[in-house]
């Protein structure tokens, strides 16, 4: 696996947290993106998606760059794409591992390539007692009727399928979510949507 994980990969630098094992859909308009999307489907290689609150613009200054580094995001491999009526492009994206930005670098037409770590593989262990309540939480909502039409593939007695899942699913802030995808184990990221969960609920 890790022979196979490239050191230099595209950068999406969007608003939006991707999980590994879990899904996004993303809409891309901007020609950087769609050469990415060519380059990607063409060579079989996935795309970087990286939190900010801000995207950056196809002139990102050097102080935006360097401000991406030993940032944490997600990779994952387009498993669906077909184009929408308004010109744009449809993505599925299957989030597949973590990684850490250590540098980046801005091509012409504005496409962002950062050299990556990759992060440690999670251990799947035993969902605990402690956080059984979370585990049930996760299977009410996939079988709320909104979440009847997704086909979700997780493991309920798997932590680290738990802990993936219900980040991705839960209605938190995107901030939120991305302190949940720092996480380096399934019990830290669990403890944290527990207080969260607490926290909204004052």
């Amino acid at each position: 696996m890790e022979a196979a994980l490239p050191k230099h990969i595209s950068l999406v630098v969007m608003p939006r947290v991707l999980f590994p094992q879990t899904f996004m859909a993303l809409n891309v308009l901007e020609p950087r993106y769609e050469r990415m999307v060519k380059t990607c489907l063409s060579a079989h290689e996935g795309l970087g998606i990286l939190f900010q609150m801000e995207s950056l613009t196809v002139r990102a200054s050097e102080d935006q760059l360097d401000q991406l580094k030993e940032r944490i995001g997600t990779y994952g491999l387009i498993s669906d794409w077909y184009p929408q009526p308004d010109n744009t492009l449809a993505l599925n994206i299957d989030g597949l591992r973590r990684f850490r930005v250590m540098a980046a670098a801005q091509e012409s037409d504005g496409l962002i390539r950062a050299e990556v770590q990759w992060l440690p593989e999670e251990n799947s262990t035993p969902v605990s007692p402690e956080h059984q309540h979370l585990a049930d939480l996760l299977k009410e909502i996939t079988h709320h009727p909104l979440a009847k039409e997704c086909d979700f593939h997780f493991n309920l007695q798997d932590a680290k399928s738990v802990s993936l899942n219900l980040a991705h699913l839960l209605p938190l802030p995107d901030p939120d979510k991305q302190q949940l995808l720092e996480c380096d184990t399934s019990t830290e990221r669990l403890r944290k949507i527990t207080a969260m969960l607490s926290a909204k609920n004052r």
